[in-house]
């Protein structure tokens, strides 16, 4: 089974389906509500996302205009992200998935605010802001 939850494990949720394509995040907010250089996300129609037990404990943040972070009341995990204009997605943060996805990771976004500490060793396309050339 596909799920994920908090540190606390008070969050318990589940993720319906495949991933699909996993995206780096540098910008400033993601750094700073992850306390890391990034965040890995994966966009997901909101339809494949639900929630097993502790919705109750679920706080939101608007971190920008239209931005929102939702994240555990009690240990601060993030689980997941969404954008106003794009209101039939999530970006589910893989790190609280309790499961290896099959998935592929396809690009670093943000890149004009990655830390200078951090090095991409990779070959993977980097995009100064964001990018989401497939729109799904």
């Amino acid at each position: 089974m596909n799920t994920g939850s908090c540190l606390c494990g008070k969050i318990k949720y589940r993720v319906r389906g495949a991933l699909g394509d996993v995206r780096y995040c540098y910008c400033e907010a993601c750094r700073k509500v992850t306390g890391s250089a990034f965040t890995a996300n994966a966009k997901i129609p909101f339809e494949k996302f639900e929630f097993i037990e502790g919705k109750n404990f679920i706080s939101v943040y608007e971190s920008s205009p239209n931005k929102f972070r939702y994240f555990c009341s009690q240990c601060a995990s993030p689980i997941y992200a969404s954008v106003g204009e794009e209101p039939a997605f999530v970006r589910v943060r893989l790190g609280g998935l309790n499961f290896n996805p099959e998935t592929q990771i396809t690009a670093h976004m943000w890149v004009s605010e990655k830390p200078e500490w951090f090095v991409i060793a990779d070959d993977l396309p980097q995009y100064p802001t964001i990018y989401d050339g497939s729109k799904n």
